[in-house]
């Protein structure tokens, strides 16, 4: 499947004329088994949005002990958007499991979009805000299992 047909995929309520734009916009990028696509701490202003590939997240404990968040095959999964929004550095690691194929879109690309096309700017956003929310629940559930057991 080509690069192309990955943006068509995820966005297929897009118009043909939107994803040119997102596409004109994005890089794409190839990671090997064993790759970071980005480190915990590290600065950055860039989201990826990951086609194909299992990816592992994990971040450092306040103990020194590494604790995986998930381990989980792709499809169209939105990566480091918390530091494409706020500007801070990542909250979390995420390495390839396997060979990836992602595009990168930074804050300033985004912000050419944003001047050109506010609909579309606005219409991406609500896509990724989706993505944001479904893991702020998955959070939330996390938050009040763990609090199950400390409180048994």
């Amino acid at each position: 499947m080509s690069y192309e047909l990955y943006v068509k995929v995820l966005f297929d309520n897009f118009s043909e004329s939107d994803l040119k734009k997102l596409l004109s916009i994005s890089k794409q990028c190839k990671f090997k088994t064993g790759d970071y696509l980005f480190k915990e701490r590290e600065e950055s202003n860039s989201m990826y949005i990951v086609f194909t590939g299992n990816l592992e997240i994990f971040s450092s404990s306040g103990f020194s002990q590494k604790v995986t968040f998930k381990d989980f095959h792709s499809n169209g999964t939105v990566l480091g958007e918390v530091a494409f929004f706020d500007g801070k550095p990542r909250t979390a690691s995420v390495r390839a499991i396997d060979n990836i194929n992602a595009m990168q879109i930074t804050r300033d690309e985004f912000s050419k979009i944003e001047e050109e096309d506010p609909n579309l700017a606005i219409k991406f956003l609500k896509e990724i805000s989706k993505i944001t929310a479904e893991r702020l629940r998955w959070a939330d559930e996390q938050v009040k299992e763990l609090s199950a057991l400390l409180y048994k």
